[in-house]
């Protein structure tokens, strides 16, 4: 009998920026849809949609919480004010929870917020709902690692499927950061291989360097071959100091 893999229960984790929206709530909802244009030809068979434009949006809901880096600030910053303002941020979107590697999930940037509303009547815990779009890329990411490193350190594989030439685009949160002492720098570095037991490369141009103790999200990118392993090695250059990140990984 086939294994169906069905995910029963939902739980999902909702990175935004430096954020888990997930401490907040957990009910996130991405929409992925393309443009159809009716390209009909008067004969036989000759019904065709055209797939244009790529739209995605993106609904979450949870509590209204308003201290830093939870779920009002988030939304806040990504809605912007009457002058406009909006902050356009990095999504990271597993709707298998936060325990991430190998698991799919939805990698979303320049990401802003169009709609917030709040909800909740007398003596009732406040709810916040926020409708997100974006107007940069958007791909089907696999996760890589979501920890708390305090030293050097390489994180186990995931596998990424068949070798491509083209690179790869890597969706990274830190969710926190500490550093003191020395060079105040954590260092990020993308590896593959064919095998997990065959010698790991650097892939071309995947680095990153955090150089200062703040909570951000980023993507990033390489050149070049991808192979089917992809690992990612950190590097502490502070003589003290902690990163809590996840990361999440495309193959072009």
């Amino acid at each position: 009998m086939a294994d169906l893999n069905i995910l029963k229960g939902g739980n999902p984790a909702v990175y935004a920026h430096g954020a888990n929206l997930g401490q907040d709530g957990r009910a996130g909802h991405p929409n992925l849809s393309k443009d159809t244009v009716d390209a009909v030809t008067f004969n036989d068979g000759g019904h065709s949609n055209k797939h244009g434009l790529e739209s995605v949006s993106f609904d979450w809901t949870g509590l209204y919480t308003a201290s830093a880096g939870r779920s009002y600030n988030v939304v806040k910053d990504m809605f912007g004010d009457s002058t406009g303002n909006a902050s356009a941020r990095v999504v990271s979107y597993y709707p298998e929870g936060s325990v991430i590697r190998d698991k799919q999930g939805i990698g979303l940037d320049k990401v802003t917020a169009f709609s917030v509303t709040q909800d909740g009547g007398p003596g009732d815990l406040l709810e916040l709902s926020a409708g997100f779009d974006q107007s940069g890329t958007s791909d089907f990411i696999t996760g890589v690692i979501g920890t708390t490193y305090t030293a050097n350190t390489t994180s186990a594989a995931a596998t990424m499927g068949p070798s491509s030439t083209a690179g790869g685009r890597y969706y990274l949160h830190i969710l926190n950061a500490s550093m003191s002492g020395g060079n105040e720098e954590f260092d990020f570095l993308i590896q593959h291989a064919s095998a997990t037991n065959q010698t790991y490369v650097t892939a071309t141009g995947a680095s990153l360097t955090v150089a200062s103790a703040q909570s951000n999200g980023t993507v990033f990118t390489s050149s070049g071959q991808l192979r089917a392993f992809v690992r990612v090695v950190v590097t502490r250059d502070a003589s003290s100091g902690s990163v809590e990140f996840v990361l999440g990984a495309y193959r072009v």
